[in-house]
């Protein structure tokens, strides 16, 4: 009697730590955040005026992420040339300046961004030629995978309309 006494308890003790084995992992795994990019395009205001890449980044996840970098490369790695202040330029036999539309602005990330959980942000990107494939290298404050903070995500941004 006491042999099974002694055999069921460490069958309860080895059931206990593989609970408490998941109940570490599920833990991480939540602690984890997701994001995603979409709404990718490019676009230009004329002919005058370099083209923007445009694009969204959501927040999947159930806790507010906090992004701190944005790196834009082509398919080799090779980092684009962005122009952090740009401005629309007026075409050259016109007196009158473009007009003003939110959605020419350039919109970089200057400072952290915060993303509570379900909300996007959308980010304009001015530079001499966007590529067929660009790479966008996301840095948040939080962990996105099990040992990284960074997610690279490769995009096809076609023409807007």
């Amino acid at each position: 009697m006491i042999q099974l006494l002694n055999e069921l308890s460490g069958l309860i003790a080895l059931f206990a730590l593989g609970i408490s084995i998941y109940s570490v992992y599920y833990t991480h795994k939540q602690n984890l955040r997701d994001i995603m990019i979409k709404n990718d395009y490019w676009d230009r205001y004329d002919e005058y005026n370099i083209p923007f890449l445009s694009f969204s980044i959501l927040n999947n996840s159930h806790s507010a992420v906090t992004i701190i970098g944005i790196e834009l490369a082509t398919r080799n790695e090779t980092p684009l040339y962005i122009y952090p202040n740009y401005k629309l330029r007026k075409r050259s036999n016109s007196m009158v300046p473009p007009s003003y539309n939110p959605y020419y602005e350039s919109r970089i990330l200057k400072r952290p961004e915060v993303l509570a959980p379900g909300r996007e942000a959308s980010f304009n990107y001015y530079m001499d030629n966007v590529p067929r494939e660009v790479l966008v290298r996301v840095t948040t404050k939080e962990k996105l995978s099990w040992h990284s903070n960074t997610k690279l995500f490769r995009i096809q941004p076609l023409q807007a309309d």
